[in-house]
């Protein structure tokens, strides 16, 4: 899913918790740690142009794909909130974000292009989900969350 999407979803999830603000932010969090340094790069190269998926998976550093699979994995998820509960002595409800955010990915990434694996690195497993970036996916994604953002707001 895309990473707009992740924050909005985020928010629509958890908008009644304390710091429900930040449930947008702990909701992108696993694409933007990935993503941004290479979007930077391109950005300040000139090289970056922006497209919905299929890319060629060759043209993105292994170094992202690393990334990606550790901010998408709920071991990783169980320690850093495991960490941030017992340093805090308190577990902050729109930290659930992030698991959310890998619920959302495991369907709809196909093993092309990203696939999540959710249980790295104790395995590579995923699911051969569709391809979030289709543009029937985009259309029923979106207007989903402009039905619950409706009723969010009017009522």
């Amino acid at each position: 899913m895309d990473i707009l999407a992740h924050g909005l979803w985020s928010y629509a999830a958890l908008h009644k918790v304390h710091h429900a603000k930040a449930a947008i932010v702990a909701g992108m969090l696993p694409d933007f740690i990935p993503f941004a340094p290479l979007l930077i790069s391109r950005i300040m190269k000139g090289t970056f142009r922006f497209s919905a998926p299929p890319h060629n998976p060759s043209d993105i550093p292994r170094l992202v794909y690393q990334a990606y699979d550790f901010t998408h994995s709920f071991i990783t998820v169980i320690i850093v909130l495991g960490l941030i509960t017992f340093m805090s002595r308190k577990f902050y409800l729109f930290l659930l974000a992030w698991p959310l955010h890998i619920l959302m990915d495991i369907p709809t990434h196909t093993s092309d292009f990203f696939p999540t694996h959710f249980l790295y690195p104790l395995s590579n497993v995923h699911v051969n989900g569709m391809n979030w970036g289709s543009p029937w996916f985009m259309l029923l994604n979106y207007s989903v969350l402009l039905i619950i953002y409706g009723f969010l707001i009017f009522l």
